[in-house]
């Protein structure tokens, strides 16, 4: 009689988690098909504004003259090992370096940006081989100069210190101008899209809202470079800025109704 009633018990608290668990799993899925339902109208919502919609494109842009240049310049020496190459090549760097802090260059301005050193081999063609000719070192260093009514100046200084090649003259914006020609070209940018926009709607006789995404691209245009050694050497005073070409664009998606 016992076992009878415990086997009852069981078999009604198996019943109870059963009918527990299949009502929890009723309101789950419930819950589920609602948001799935909530998605679905969020979505075909979301698919109508499109719908509702103009985009146009801002353009503007801005040339102006730029206040920095950047100096690429390398020094390079021979020796008849790596260490003797390495070694006249710091004498030559220091000499440099004496003569940019002579120039009012702050170290700040100064980086270096490359450093080799190896075998200079050469093809002999009468011994139809090639013979090593002793060891390269090449150091290549970039020179910001804030001041560049100074440039042919201090690139006469530097290779008469021990450059021994001019790799590229850049002009280039400062970060402040550059941060200041954005500001302005993203306004007027935004402005003419704007003004695209209400022409569309006046033409096709809606109300433009307020904008659904805005996207920006910025260009910049470098004014010179590659002004290599054998041009700079001989005639450093021709070095002289011409203005940066700056443009933004601003796409636009605005709402209508």
């Amino acid at each position: 009689m016992k076992d009878s009633n415990i086997k009852n018990t069981i078999l009604n608290e198996s019943k109870h988690s059963f009918m527990h668990v299949l009502f929890l799993g009723g309101i789950i899925l419930i819950i589920a098909l609602l948001i799935v339902e909530m998605r679905m109208s969020e979505f075909k919502e979301g698919q109508e504004n499109l719908k509702k919609t103009v985009q146009t494109s801002g353009f503007a842009e801005m040339n102006s003259i730029p206040t920095q240049a950047v100096i690429y310049a390398s020094i390079q020496t021979a020796g008849k090992n790596a260490k003797d190459a390495q070694k006249k090549n710091a004498e030559l760097t220091n000499l440099v370096f004496e003569e940019l802090k002579k120039l009012q260059i702050a170290d700040t301005q100064v980086a270096s940006v490359n450093y080799q050193v190896y075998e200079n081999k050469e093809y002999n063609p009468v011994t139809q081989k090639t013979e090593s000719k002793g060891y390269l070192a090449s150091h290549q260093l970039k020179i910001t100069l804030l001041d560049i009514s100074k440039v042919g100046e201090i690139l006469d200084d530097i290779v008469n210190a021990g450059v021994t090649n001019i790799d590229s003259v850049s002009f280039v914006l400062s970060d402040e101008q550059q941060k200041e020609i954005h500001a302005k070209l993203i306004a007027q940018a935004s402005l003419d899209a704007k003004e695209k926009a209400t022409i569309l709607a006046q033409a096709l006789d809606v109300k433009i809202r307020k904008p659904i995404s805005i996207t920006e691209s910025y260009g910049q245009l470098p004014m010179y470079s590659g002004a290599y050694a054998n041009k700079v050497m001989s005639d450093s005073s021709e070095l002289m800025p011409q203005q940066v070409k700056t443009s933004t664009t601003v796409n636009v998606v605005f709402g209508i109704d």
